[in-house]
């Protein structure tokens, strides 16, 4: 199909070059000489250059635009059916942009791996809140472990941060999240980007390298396309990998973190 859009019609061309020409020579030599009113003259000269137009649009459109357009056409095509397979449905680069209420009343399921996510869960407390307390949800937060100092002097590299503080941000947002009701797990392994899984979709967000707060961009995959199996994979080898942890209250009544095994 691609080759006979854009290979030149030979005999079109042909018609279109002749028909050109013809209707030149009857506009400026032919009509002037068999029409002696000057308005039918006129009238004719028109008509006939008209369609020597149209035969000339039709010429250069063979030899010139024809391919272009079809290969114009064809890369919008393979653009268009790459995206459909991928699943990828939006794509913003602000992810407070997200609208949180509305994702999750599609969804029985998410599954956040995040560092700690302090500003997202500060900004949808209520929401998440709401969310665990409908029977048959399930909120999973899994985030790196604060007792591997590689990690945490990982991160508090990558955010500039002073030395400890990671750690001090993700054991306050295990405490967060617990009262909230989420299922939290560990991973004693670095994470390259953050992930939001739910039934139907899963939202991928990316670390930031420039300093200070500012727009982070992500990536909306629905469940039908290929880039949610990749975030659906990723989750399951990042929970595998990880500990499963719980808040509970110690012999005098504190709140400690307790790990299985």
């Amino acid at each position: 199909m691609y080759r006979n859009m854009t290979k030149w019609d030979l005999w079109t061309i042909i018609v279109s070059l002749i028909a050109t020409v013809a209707c030149y020579i009857c506009t400026v030599y032919i009509i002037p000489i068999f029409c002696t009113n000057e308005q039918i003259s006129l009238f004719c000269s028109t008509i006939v250059s008209t369609i020597g137009a149209a035969f000339l649009v039709n010429f250069l459109w063979e030899i010139f635009a024809k391919r272009r357009f079809a290969e114009s056409i064809f890369e919008v095509a393979k653009i268009s059916g790459n995206i459909k397979q991928s699943g990828v449905d939006h794509i913003d680069c602000d992810f407070s942009n997200i609208d949180w209420r509305a994702e999750l009343s599609q969804t029985h399921n998410i599954t956040a791996i995040v560092t700690y996510a302090r500003t997202w869960r500060h900004s949808n407390t209520s929401v998440l809140e709401g969310f665990v307390k409908n029977k048959g949800n399930k909120f999973t937060v899994i985030m790196p472990d604060y007792e591997n100092k590689d990690i945490m002097d990982e991160f508090d590299r990558r955010y500039n941060y002073g030395a400890g503080k990671t750690k001090k941000s993700i054991v306050e947002a295990i405490y967060e999240f617990s009262e909230m009701g989420a299922d939290i797990y560990l991973y004693s392994k670095s994470l390259q980007a953050t992930y939001y899984v739910m039934d139907n979709i899963a939202l991928m967000a990316f670390f930031k390298h420039s300093s200070g707060r500012g727009p982070v961009p992500y990536i909306r995959a629905e469940s039908t396309g290929n880039f949610y199996n990749y975030i659906e994979k990723e989750k399951d080898a990042i929970l595998k990998a990880s500990i499963h942890i719980e808040v509970v209250a110690d012999a005098n009544g504190k709140k400690i973190i307790k790990r299985e095994g």
